[in-house]
This record gives structure tokens, C-alpha cells and sequence, in this order.
């Protein structure tokens, strides 16, 4: 019964760990389509200094077209925002003195008709002329839909993450659940296994998830970003435990009632 169940419980929906892409512009490969028309916005790099296999990047592009980038892969999609669980594993790499600004980067999820239903935001905390002298700084927030960003109060060394000149490697879930009877939705996000804070999502319980994306906003404009960047791995969205195991039992039950009959 429990190796019945245990297939269910790993299922993903969504699932992106680069590998079998090929090294260079990722826009049209696996899935994965861009907003930016500047060539190596975003792309796939061989894993030196980051996990160690291929990943996803957005960043280092002296100028670009547009106050966003956005790199989405849209995918079948969970019934249910309040069942589904989202990962992925990032590093965050410095800018440099020749392009000093530190920029915003993030990730999203959408609906089918692109609406936002939930974005994380890393907002660049220290901006210095000479970056590689100062320890670069990134604070997390979150918005729904398009309202204004919500910061997340929690102990303020566990809402900042780091550049790559300390090697850190973030790895993130966001879990959903419905807040009870409401259609509203509890979110909670750890970083490293632990948990930073959360938020409610107002009437999303019923939304579903059809798009993930990654998003890199320059500071200091499209035309003079910082040359820092996100690299970004084993992104999944998965149902929501407690909504697998049901299935799994489901499944087992419908098995064993067949093999009665």
C-alpha cells in the first residue's frame, strides 16, 4: 500500500532541470519562451560556479529593450492554487564596477489567461559604486495580482539572501493552502528549510496555475542595468501533499474494488 502511494506524493506537474537543453539562448528551448528581444537575455549555462549541471539564467546584459524581462513556460497547469506546492533552487551572482547597479529579479506564477497570481520578488538592499567592495544584498517581497508589494516581516537576516562572492545556493518552496472555507489562500515560503514569512492571497483558491516564469527588472533602467544575474534550477510545481495522498488513496481503492468485482 505505502509503494502505491508513494508515486502520488512525488508527482510533478511541472518540472525544469535544464540538462537536456543546450548551452546558450534559452528563449525557444524546452518550453521556455522570452519577452526580450536582446540576444542572451536569457539563457542555459554549462553549471560552472553555480549547482554544478545546467541551469537557467537571467541577467548580464549590457542593455536591454524593455523595464522587465521575463522568461515563462507554460505547462497543462493545477486546478487549484491552494493545491499546489512551487520550487526551485537559485543563486544570485554580483554586479560589477563597470556596471555597478544591483537590479530586482523574481519568479511567477499565472493563470491561463496571464493573470498574476502570485510573484517573489529579490530586491537589491545595498547599491555602491564599487559593488565587489560591499557584500551584495537582496530582500524579499511578494505581490498578487497588480497590487503593491508586500514585504515579508520576519527576522531580517532570514529575509536576505546573498551574492554569489559567498557561494550560497538558495533552495525555495512556497506552499499553498485554502484558508478553511474562504477562497482565499494561506502562502508560505522557506528558504533553505526555513520558513520566512507568508501571506494571504485574497479569493485565489480556485485559481489554476498554468505558467511559470522568472523576471529580471533593471534598476537603473533598460538601458543602464547592473551586470548581475539570477541562475535558476529545478524549478517544480507539485499538488499539494495532503491533495496527493487523497488521490493515492483514491487510486488504491478504486484498484482494490475493481480486483473484488
Amino acid at each position: 500500500m505505502l509503494g502505491l502511494l508513494a508515486t502520488p506524493l512525488q508527482a510533478a506537474v511541472f518540472a525544469a532541470d535544464f540538462e537536456t537543453l543546450v548551452v546558450g539562448d534559452l528563449n525557444n528551448q524546452g518550453g521556455w519562451t522570452t519577452t526580450e528581444s536582446a540576444p542572451d537575455a536569457t539563457y542555459v549555462i554549462d553549471g560552472s560556479g553555480t549547482f554544478g549541471t545546467k541551469s537557467g539564467f537571467i541577467g548580464f546584459v549590457p542593455s536591454v529593450s524593455s523595464s522587465e524581462v521575463y522568461v515563462k513556460n507554460s505547462f497543462g497547469g493545477i486546478a487549484n492554487l491552494a493545491n499546489a506546492e512551487f520550487n526551485v533552487l537559485f543563486q544570485v551572482f554580483d554586479s560589477t564596477n563597470a556596471q555597478a547597479s544591483r537590479d530586482t529579479f523574481g519568479f511567477r506564477l499565472r493563470d491561463s489567461d496571464g493573470t498574476n497570481l502570485f510573484s517573489f520578488f529579490l530586491n537589491p538592499v545595498a547599491q555602491s559604486a564599487t559593488p565587489s567592495s560591499t557584500l551584495g544584498e537582496w530582500s524579499f517581497g511578494y505581490t498578487t495580482g497588480n497590487g503593491s508589494q508586500n514585504p515579508f516581516y520576519a527576522n531580517p537576516e532570514e529575509t536576505l539572501v546573498y551574492a554569489a562572492d559567498e557561494d550560497v545556493e538558495y533552495e525555495m518552496t512556497v506552499a499553498f493552502a485554502q484558508l478553511g472555507l474562504s477562497g482565499d489562500v494561506q502562502m508560505n515560503v522557506s528558504i533553505n528549510g526555513v520558513s520566512i514569512g507568508g501571506g494571504v492571497l485574497d479569493g485565489l483558491a480556485s485559481s489554476s496555475i498554468n505558467e511559470v516564469g522568472v523576471f529580471w527588472r533593471p534598476t537603473s533602467g533598460a538601458s543602464s542595468p547592473g551586470d548581475n544575474g539570477i541562475a535558476f534550477d529545478n524549478i517544480t510545481v507539485v499538488p499539494e501533499p495532503g491533495i496527493a495522498s487523497l488521490a493515492g488513496i483514491a487510486g488504491l481503492l478504486c484498484l482494490m474494488a475493481r480486483r473484488r468485482a
